[in-house]
């Protein structure tokens, strides 16, 4: 029905028309026709889509599934935008989790050309440094019962070495000391002539005093001292103050004087008290006799062989660390 057979129509008929068709009809003639073609309008595009979805069921069941186009079922671009559904800038920014950078910086760990220096040092450090050890129970039980518990073991001092094991010890009225323990193995002569020889530096007040000597236990009691040279190095990168060099260059002079030689330059030996340098562990000493100043060519064995053999050794340990180390105070005293 077109507008030109509406338009012919009364205002009766038209009426009736919208009654028909369930339309409420308006005042005038030409609203009644407007009406009335929107809904036939309408009607017209109901009836296509209802003659599609008759088409599209009996395709859907004549095609297979697998040649059901995608587009027809659910349109991606209908569904849900992805940046809608999990904004991931809003979730956990990839970059304010754990930035790699500030997990492990490997910079700031060792450098690998370093790493051997330092090893050294720890390895070396560890002959003089004091360390927190749980202590062997039958060492300690052993001490008690041959002192009849006069001293008790605190911790060990150093490492343990080949010529014995010091730990700080405690008597019963309080006093810490430093106690030596010797290789069950070690003759008695032996550590009578290293003690004898301590308490020579001793009486020159180069050496830690020896307050008692046990032959059955294969131990010494002696006076504690406070730090040794590595504690000193380290906190300097391997360099050694001037004041410090002096010391150690004064303490090697007297060791000559006492007629002693020390003959184990090791860093961990050199320690002190206060301000006052010592020498200790005297195992390797010998007395300064014609065949000693012969196979060294000198009178003051001590200042040719201790200062060069410690030079060596702490270059040697800061060789990558601190390659361009230099101990002018002591090179200077053994040039002379």
């Amino acid at each position: 029905m077109d507008k030109k057979t509406l338009t012919s129509k009364t205002v009766k008929e038209l009426r009736s028309l919208c009654l028909k068709r369930s339309i409420k009809p308006d005042v005038l003639k030409d609203d009644i026709v407007g009406q009335l073609l929107k809904y036939e309008q309408k009607q017209k595009r109901l009836a296509k889509k209802a003659a599609m979805q008759d088409n599209g069921v009996k395709h859907n069941m004549d095609t297979p599934k697998s040649q059901h186009p995608v587009e027809k079922t659910l349109p991606v671009e209908k569904m849900l935008p992805v940046e809608k559904m999990l904004p991931v800038e809003k979730t956990l920014p990839v970059e304010k989790t754990l930035p790699v950078e500030k997990t492990l910086p490997v910079e700031k760990t060792l450098p690998i050309e370093k790493n051997r220096s330092v090893n050294k040092i720890q390895a070396v450090e560890k002959t003089g440094k004091i360390r927190k050890q749980v202590i062997n129970t039958s060492v300690n039980t052993e001490i008690k019962k041959t002192t009849d518990g006069k001293y008790t073991i605190l911790k060990q001092l150093g490492k343990t070495g080949k010529e014995g094991t010091t730990f700080l010890v405690v008597d019963k009225k309080g006093c810490e000391y430093a106690m030596k323990v010797f290789p069950k193995q070690k003759s008695i002569n032996t550590l009578l002539k290293e003690v004898e020889h301590q308490r020579e530096a001793a009486r020159h007040g180069i050496a830690p005093e020896v307050k008692e000597i046990n032959e059955e236990g294969k131990y010494i009691v002696m006076e504690k001292l406070d730090k040794n040279l590595f504690d000193i190095v380290k906190k300097n990168n391997g360099e050694i103050p001037d004041t410090i060099q002096r010391k150690i260059a004064n303490v090697i002079k007297r060791m000559d004087e006492t007629g002693v030689f020390h003959g184990d330059p090791n860093p961990a030996n050199f320690m002190m008290k206060g301000t006052a340098m010592y020498m200790i562990d005297y195992g390797f000493a010998r007395d300064i006799d014609d065949k000693l100043m012969k196979k060294y060519e000198t009178k003051t064995p001590n200042k040719k062989f201790m200062i060069l053999g410690l030079i060596l050794k702490l270059k040697e340990i800061y060789r990558d660390h601190n390659p361009n180390i230099e101990y002018k105070v002591l090179s200077k005293i053994l040039s002379v």
